[in-house]
């Protein structure tokens, strides 16, 4: 009897391990990809080397891609979304990337994957957003980074929103989805992290020159140095021209008459200096004031 129970437990055990229910697969993936300890220790290399690959759970989908790339893909269940989890190799093997990408999706699968990475790779994130109205329609482009040493780990998403149509789950301009959402995992070096818009509201001062100080409209602005932009707080474009050092801002502006308004604010301490010329007048006046940064609508 006793030889019996071996018999059968070894069979079992042989069936187990053949369909990768125990070991291997795509369970064992998802443990890997979900681990912060294991991306924080990972290092990008070549196919063969990596622990996600020796799963055995990804095939090969597209070869010699560009004549320069190759996909492998696996299915994953990431939380409610079943997703292709996919590598991106060059044709010398090395691996450039581990994505999902899901074209169409909601901004309620957004936030599943959002609540989804904040759970697995911690509250210390870089959070990006580029907002641009055009007309009825405003497109945001939405990123935020977890870095675990030498991983980069990107949620990113591009979503249109029609302001004449009712809010729903499902939002776009014309086809009624976000354009894209990606979840992407990429070595520093070769990853760029955008950093985040500041907004502010300035008190200034003009001080002309011997005369009485008086006050100025507050100058309220958004800096955007990944793009060059100076926004007003409601993301349209203003026309500053934006200059951006490890200690500075500085932006400009001018008219067609030759007046110009130039301002530098101390990102450290937020104070402000600046000029206004005025060129009708023949006159320049100095700029003082201070900025607190600020969230917009708030």
């Amino acid at each position: 009897m006793i030889q019996l129970y071996r018999i059968i437990l070894c069979t079992l055990m042989t069936v187990l391990l053949a369909t990768g229910i125990s070991y291997g697969g795509t369970d064992e993936l998802l443990k890997l990809i979900e681990s912060k300890g294991f991306w924080s220790t990972y290092k990008f290399g070549t196919l063969e080397e990596s622990e996600l690959f020796k799963t055995k759970a990804f095939n090969l989908t597209a070869s010699n891609y560009e004549n320069k790339y190759d996909f492998y893909e696996a299915d994953v269940k990431i939380d409610s979304l079943t997703t292709k989890f996919k590598i991106k190799t060059e044709n010398s093997n090395h691996i450039m990337m581990y994505f999902t990408y899901l074209p169409n999706a909601t901004l309620g699968e957004f936030d599943v994957l959002y609540q989804w990475c904040l759970s697995r790779y911690g509250k210390k994130y870089n959070f990006y957003e580029n907002v641009k109205p055009v007309g009825q329609f405003t497109t945001t482009n939405r990123e935020i980074s977890w870095q675990l040493n030498d991983t980069v780990v990107q949620l990113s998403a591009s979503f249109t929103i029609n302001s004449n149509s009712p809010a729903t789950d499902n939002v776009s301009a014309s086809s009624g989805k976000t354009k894209y959402i990606s979840l992407v995992f990429t070595d520093k070096s070769n990853t760029k992290i955008n950093k985040p818009a500041v907004a502010m509201n300035c008190k200034v001062n003009l001080n002309k020159q011997s005369m009485n100080i008086f006050k100025l409209d507050d100058i309220n602005v958004v800096i955007d140095e990944n793009t060059g932009e100076v926004k007003n707080l409601d993301n349209t474009i203003t026309g500053w021209k934006l200059k951006v050092s490890d200690k500075l801002y500085e932006f400009t502006k001018s008219d067609a008459d030759s007046n110009s308004l130039h301002v530098v604010i101390n990102r450290l301490n937020l104070k402000l200096t600046g000029e206004t010329v005025l060129d009708n007048m023949q006159k320049t006046y100095k700029l003082k004031g201070h900025c607190k940064k600020i969230v917009p609508g708030s």
